[in-house]
C-alpha cells in the first residue's frame, strides 16, 4: 500500500502535512467519521473520503479531542486560523488537487 501511495504522490500525511517516509508509519484515515454516520457502510468504502496519515498522528487525532498541535490540518480544520495551519492546509490541498485518478 506503501508503495502505491508514493508513486501517486499521495504518501502526505492528512493530519500533519508531513512526508510519510515509511510503510511501517502509514495508516489509513477516513475523512469524514463512518462508524456512527447515517451511511456507514458509504462513507467506508467511499475513496474520496480516505487518506494516509502517520501512525502516531492519527491515533492521536483520535484520543485527543483538541486534535494535532499547531501548525497542521486537523487544527485548521477544527478552527486555527494562524498563518502556520493555513499554510500546511493550503499545501495539503495543493497535493490532493494534483492527484489524478
Amino acid at each position: 500500500m506503501y508503495d502505491l501511495a508514493k508513486r501517486l504522490d499521495i504518501h502526505w500525511c492528512y493530519q500533519c502535512g508531513a512526508e510519510i517516509e515509511s510503510s511501517k508509519d502509514i495508516s489509513i484515515e477516513h475523512i469524514i467519521p463512518w462508524l456512527h454516520s447515517e451511511d456507514p457502510k458509504g462513507l467506508f468504502f467511499d475513496l474520496k473520503n480516505i487518506v494516509f496519515s502517520h501512525k502516531s498522528c492519527n491515533y492521536g487525532a483520535a484520543r485527543s479531542r483538541k486534535g494535532m498541535p499547531c501548525p497542521s490540518t486537523t487544527a485548521y480544520q477544527k478552527g486555527c486560523r494562524c498563518e502556520g495551519c493555513k499554510r500546511v492546509n493550503s499545501e495539503y490541498k495543493k497535493k490532493l488537487r494534483s492527484r489524478s485518478y
